[in-house]
């Protein structure tokens, strides 16, 4: 599904792959797919292959796949993405949703947004929703919801 929603908005053009877990993402995209971590493992693997970006080095295009939430400074993070940005996380209905769920993890996760709320963030920080999806959800992955967002 994400490989397939990258390519349907920037096809083979390259992206930075933030935060990349087992590297699944990056060996399953054909085209030219970079990443970063704070694993140093990941970046071994990343440095070994050629594929790794320095953090807050500028990309055309990067993906958040349930990572967002962790990052401290989130507005600066994107802000260091020209085009578009590919994210997926755990969205809530309210306070009390959160509150009551799985991910709920306030020594790991550090944002929860409601829909409307991980909207207007964006927004504020230069990009417009160009796509939101509760596929993952449908798929087994409760309350993760994947938005598509371009620099405005």
């Amino acid at each position: 599904f994400r490989v397939d929603l990258v390519e349907q908005f920037i096809g083979d053009l390259p992206l930075l792959d933030v935060g990349i877990g087992c590297g699944t993402f990056i060996k399953e995209r054909e085209h030219k797919t970079y990443g970063g971590d704070v694993n140093p493992m990941g970046i071994l693997w990343l440095k070994e292959r050629g594929l790794y970006k320095t953090p807050f080095e500028h990309v055309d295009n990067a993906s958040y796949w349930d990572v967002a939430e962790h990052i401290p400074d989130l507005a600066g993070e994107v802000d260091r993405v020209e085009d578009y940005i590919f994210m997926s996380m755990p969205i809530y209905d309210n306070e009390a949703h959160c509150l009551e769920s799985k991910h709920f993890k306030p020594n790991e996760h550090l944002w929860y947004f409601t829909e409307e709320g991980l909207v207007d963030f964006m927004k504020y920080n230069g990009f417009d929703c160009e796509y939101r999806s509760c596929e993952e959800s449908e798929i087994g992955r409760e309350d993760v919801m994947t938005f598509v967002f371009l620099r405005s």
